[in-house]
Order: C-alpha cells, then sequence, then structure tokens
C-alpha cells in the first residue's frame, strides 16, 4: 500500500512537501538561502531629538536574519537555509563570492538579500480600553494586571528584501554576474503593544500600580521597553515580510520560473511499496524560449545506484504556455526503485540540450510506508 513522500527540491531546483493526497506544500515550492539582513540604523526622526540618556531601539542584526528565516520557514518556502558570515575583514566582492558558494553548496536555487533600516527612536501611548481592563484586574487579580498589554507603540522600520536565482554553469563571483534578480519585497512595522512586564523587566519590583495609577502609567519609555520592543519588531517585521512574499507570489512564480527547465512537485508523487520498493511519478517542464529544445535525459540518484529515467511523450501545457506566453512543454516521467542504503533521499537529475548542457539535481525525500 503506497504513499506520498514529502518532496524537497533541494539544489538549483524547485521544492515542495506534503503527506498523502494533499497538494504538496509549502506554497512556494524553492529552497532559498537567505544571507544575513544587514541593519542600517539612522539618526532620530524628523523634529525629533532625543538627549543623551533617551531610550533607543537596537535590532540585533543575528536575531533579525533568524527571524527571517523563520518566517520563510513558516508556510512560505519548501526549504530555507541561513548562511553564514563570510570571514572578518572580507570586501563585498569577498562576500558575494562566499555566500554564493554557500548556497550552491548548500543546494539552493534562490537566495534573499535583505536590510533593515530603522530609526531609533520610538513613540508610546496608553491604549485605553486595555488600560482600564487593566485596572479591572489590579483590583480583582492584583499581580495579573501586569500582563496586560496597555501601551501600544509605534516605530519606523522597514525590510527591504530581494529574491534572486542562481543562474546555472556561471561563476559564483559576484551577484550581478551569477544570479537573476527575481522581485523586491518590503514590509513595514504596524506597531506594538507592550504589557508591564515588556516594559520592566528586572525592576518590576519598583512599580506599586494603583487604581488612580494603573500599570499602563509605568515605565513607559524604558530602556528594556526599549528592548522588548526591538525584540517585537524583530518577529513582527520578519512575519510582515513572509506575508507580502505570499501576496506577490506569482512574481516568484512566473519569473522564468527559476529556469527554462524544472521538475514540477506539484504534479508529482512517491508511493512506497511494503517490499521497500518506490514508485516515482511526476513531470518535467521545459521552456521552448529558453535555450533548448529538448530534455537531453534524466537520472536518478538512489545510494550508490543510477537509474536513467525515461521520458514519455511530450504534451504542450496549454496552462502554463497562457502564463508564460510562449510555449512550455510536459514530459511525463516514471521510474521505480529501492533504498536499500537507507538513505531517505533519491535525486533526480535533468539535463537539457542546450549548448551550455545546463543540468539540475531536485532532491526527494523518502519516508517509508505509513509514515507522513
Amino acid at each position: 500500500m503506497g504513499q506520498n513522500a514529502a518532496i524537497v527540491l533541494l539544489a538549483a531546483a524547485a521544492a515542495g512537501c506534503g503527506g498523502p493526497g494533499v497538494a504538496l506544500e509549502p506554497v512556494l515550492p524553492y529552497h532559498v538561502a537567505v544571507i544575513p539582513t544587514e541593519t542600517k540604523r539612522n539618526g532620530n526622526l524628523p523634529g525629533g531629538e532625543l538627549d543623551g540618556d533617551a531610550p533607543r531601539l537596537d535590532v540585533d542584526e543575528h536575531a533579525m536574519s533568524t527571524a527571517l528565516a523563520e518566517a520563510l520557514r513558516a508556510g512560505c518556502f519548501a526549504r530555507v537555509t541561513l548562511l553564514d558570515s563570510p570571514p572578518d575583514g572580507a570586501s563585498n566582492k569577498e562576500s558575494e563570492a562566499f555566500w554564493l558558494r554557500s548556497a550552491e553548496a548548500e543546494g539552493a536555487d534562490l537566495i534573499v538579500t535583505s536590510t533593515l533600516e530603522y530609526w531609533p527612536d520610538f513613540e508610546s501611548e496608553m491604549v485605553l480600553e486595555k488600560a482600564t481592563y487593566g485596572t479591572l484586574v489590579l483590583l480583582l487579580a492584583g499581580p495579573a494586571s501586569y500582563i496586560v498589554d496597555d501601551r501600544m507603540y509605534q516605530a519606523r522600520v522597514e525590510l527591504v528584501g530581494s529574491f534572486r536565482a542562481l543562474r546555472p554553469g556561471f561563476p559564483r563571483e559576484s551577484f550581478a554576474s551569477a544570479t537573476r534578480r527575481l522581485n523586491t519585497v518590503r514590509a513595514q512595522f504596524d506597531g506594538a503593544t507592550l504589557d508591564l512586564v515588556d516594559r520592566a523587566g528586572g525592576d518590576l519590583a519598583r512599580y506599586v500600580p494603583t487604581i488612580l495609577f494603573p500599570p499602563a502609567f509605568f515605565s513607559a519609555d524604558s530602556d528594556q521597553a526599549a528592548a522588548s520592543l526591538s525584540a517585537k519588531i524583530v518577529d513582527q517585521v520578519a512575519a510582515n515580510f513572509r506575508d507580502r512574499i505570499l501576496l506577490q507570489q506569482d512574481d516568484l512564480l512566473v519569473a522564468d520560473a527559476l529556469g527554462d527547465f524544472w521538475f514540477e512537485p506539484d504534479e508529482s508523487r512517491i508511493a512506497a511499496s511494503a517490499d521497500g520498493t518506490y514508485r516515482l511519478s511526476g513531470t518535467v517542464l521545459l521552456r521552448m524560449g529558453g535555450g533548448a529544445d529538448e530534455i537531453r535525459r534524466v537520472r536518478l540518484f538512489v545510494g550508490e545506484d543510477r537509474i536513467d529515467v525515461p521520458l514519455g511523450a511530450r504534451e504542450v501545457d496549454e496552462a502554463r504556455s497562457r502564463r508564460f506566453q510562449e510555449a512550455v512543454v510536459a514530459f511525463p516521467i516514471e521510474a521505480t526503485f529501492r533504498d536499500d542504503d537507507g538513505t531517505g533521499v533519491a535525486r533526480l537529475q535533468v539535463e537539457d540540450e542546450s549548448s551550455e548542457r545546463r543540468m539540475r539535481t531536485f532532491t526527494l525525500r523518502l519516508h517509508p510506508p505509513g509514515e507522513e
């Protein structure tokens, strides 16, 4: 009795995952390499003057990079890898080459560069209905009022990210030569609420809220409030960035399909049998205007085994042809294989008939029968 295997496209290609009988998830079937986010802290906002002791926002680059990678993993891309920073002292050119080689080694087909620009000053105001609620909680439950989000904070923050597709066969020397820009995504901070615990932290014992002065009156613009707000900014902007990607997903899906030929995860499945064999059925697609008119060969690698996968009769994919506004042809493929070495993965290698003999590799996750 077979089941679908989650398919994750890792190397220079599309990807997806899912369980039996459902469309492969997540929404965007690509492996994305996240280059660490650069943070740009500006001066005060126009008209704003902070004295030397005034609390200021301070967004940590590593925290922002990590939050962005986690957000992109959550229902957005099939696989996300956060790349390391280049060695200290590396020039811009050396850094780009380092990240390109790292992305290729990880098997990514997209990279995303991003910059978080923010101003250090922020504003807060009492949320009247929450402050009123906090007063009621103070009367009934005392310290429980400390965790009522009774102050709203605003700050000027924007995250700008650019997606690039790795170009097969090009030297990994610079973004300009080795990648193709796909689209740019922008996300802003929408504001966040903080409770007294967020604002006071370890100084909480200093405050004794009363009916006349409920928790909303205390520690409004403290250093701890700035630190808590900085952390909330990181999480919210990363989530907003992901949401913007999903709204603009056609920009990534249509943009040259990340290449001129690819393995289509939404039309593929792997069925596992009780005797240890797997059956792959799927579709390889080719854009006729992309420099090649044929797929040269398809191979499947499982452990030490190599299997030549025959291509079925080509058919024009009418829907995709309309979408790309040029002919797209589909080749059905089928293959039966075993994973006697227990590697848990199979690699599908597709090569076109262009003069460069371009090659793309797709990694397929294998699951035993009965396991999703």
